[in-house]
């Protein structure tokens, strides 16, 4: 793996995905469920 600041390789995109998921859900109660409504609008359920 080398520096791919440009170029994100799908296993980028996953681990960035990851990271947000457990930053939101570090997040306090009343922005969970903000984020929680974003998530069910991004995943359409």
């Amino acid at each position: 793996m080398g520096n791919e600041s440009c170029l994100l390789s799908p296993e980028a995109r996953w681990n960035l995905f990851v990271l947000n998921t457990i930053l939101l859900t570090a997040l306090p109660a009343d922005l969970a469920r903000g984020s929680r409504v974003t998530s069910a609008v991004l995943w359409g359920g």
